[in-house]
Parts: C-alpha cells; sequence; structure tokens
C-alpha cells in the first residue's frame, strides 16, 4: 500500500508526517548516479526550466488542457514527443507527473519519486519517463541507462504497491521505459530529418540493484553523509 503524503514541489520534498523519505534522485546520487558536478549554472538552470516545460506541454495535452507557453528547446522536444507517441501507439492510462512514496521491502525506508507517464505500447502498461538531457555516446551513455533501470525500477516498484491501480487494471506485468527527447535522437530518418527521439525498453530485473542502491544510501545517511543539493541531482526523480 502507498503511503498517504504530501509533497513540497519548490524544494522538491516528500513529507510523511514524523517520517524520513528519501527520493529515488538522492538514492541514485549517493550511489554516484545522476550528479552534474562542474556543470555551469546557466546550463542547469536552462535544462531544468526545458524540461519543466516539456512536462507541462506533455500534461497538459495528455489531459486535453490548453497547451501552455514554452520555449523553442522544450518545442522541439514536445513535437518529437508527438512522434513517439504516433509511432509506438501510446495510450496514457494514467495521472501524468503523480507523486508516491512507499516503503521499500526489506528496510522499512520511505522512497519517493514521481513518475511522468503511465499508459499502454501494443496493449502492454508501461511506466515511461521523459528525459530533455544532451545526447552521449559510449561509455557515458551506458551509465547513464543504468541509472535510467534504477530510476525505473523504483517506479514499479512504487506503483506495485497501489492497490487501487491494480484493482482497476488486474495482474499484469509493468513494464518500463524511458524516452529521449533531443533534436539529435534517433538514428532512424524520414528522408533527411531525425526522429528527435530514442526509446529505451528495458526488459531486466533490476530489483536485486536497485535494493543494493537503496541499501547503500540507507547506510551512508547512517554514517554522517550529507544529502546532496537538489540543484546536483537530475532535473525530475
Amino acid at each position: 500500500m502507498l503511503i498517504q503524503h504530501t509533497f513540497d514541489e519548490e524544494k522538491h520534498l516528500y513529507l510523511v508526517e514524523k517520517q524520513f523519505v528519501l527520493s529515488t534522485s538522492a538514492v541514485l546520487s549517493m550511489n554516484g548516479l545522476g550528479l552534474y558536478q562542474g556543470v555551469p549554472d546557466s546550463v542547469m538552470a536552462n535544462a531544468k526550466q526545458r524540461g519543466k516545460e516539456l512536462h507541462a506541454a506533455v500534461c497538459a495535452y495528455e489531459e486535453d488542457r490548453q497547451l501552455p507557453e514554452m520555449g523553442e528547446e522544450a518545442h522541439e522536444r514536445f513535437l518529437a514527443y508527438l512522434r513517439w507517441k504516433e509511432d509506438t501507439g501510446f495510450q496514457v492510462c494514467g495521472p501524468c507527473e503523480r507523486t508516491l512514496v512507499y516503503e521499500h521491502e526489506g528496510t522499512g525506508f520511505l522512497i519517493g519519486g514521481t513518475p511522468d507517464l503511465i499508459g499502454t505500447i501494443d496493449g502492454v502498461l508501461y511506466v515511461v519517463d521523459l528525459k530533455t538531457c544532451y545526447r552521449q555516446s559510449g561509455k557515458a551513455q551506458q551509465q547513464k541507462t543504468f541509472e535510467w533501470r534504477l530510476q525505473t525500477q523504483s517506479y514499479v516498484e512504487g506503483l506495485g504497491q497501489d492497490d487501487v491501480m491494480w484493482e482497476t487494471w488486474g495482474p499484469q506485468v509493468m513494464r518500463r521505459a524511458i524516452v529521449h527527447l533531443h533534436p539529435e535522437c534517433g538514428i532512424v530518418q524520414r528522408g533527411q530529418q531525425r526522429l528527435g527521439y530514442e526509446q529505451y525498453l528495458f526488459t531486466s530485473d533490476d530489483a536485486d540493484v536497485w535494493h543494493a542502491a537503496v541499501v547503500m544510501a540507507q547506510y551512508k545517511l547512517a554514517n554522517g553523509h550529507k544529502l546532496p543539493d537538489r540543484e546536483e541531482t537530475d532535473e525530475q526523480d
């Protein structure tokens, strides 16, 4: 069962009375993932604004609301999202950017997260997270993909405790996807135009790796580790 909570959007804190909640991104950062030390403040500020605008536009579109104003970078990524949606037949079947808090099994630790989208592709249920960061390659992309696997594993674990959701949808496997939206993404071309997105569908069972990451975070906190500033972590949980 999910834990009742409130969410401080400005500080990005998941709040449960008299209990400590650690965000998914904080767990990742304490395991050496999702950190941006050395990135200029101006670049980080632009990335955060771009991500905020893109997520607001997607939520408005999926909830049949008027699209908000957005900058050029967010707009080109929004158009790429629409191409991805058309190409895959993705259908949203849950609330956008819903915050959740769950108890991680075996630790008693409370974890918070905010999945972007829940929906279906070819009748299969997915939790989907959207990324707007610059495209990487080689080892850097391999590490980033590993980070995304753990992030979405956290979401699956949390959503698995949503009793109301599963009463509605019935028993089935929830899969995980990352959609990376960037003009340079998409090696498949339509004429001379890139797709503007790359889709990552994760089929591996990362439950044990996520558990290890949570335990490591728990031990570090117990031994005086200071939580990283939100500015140093990824743009979304």
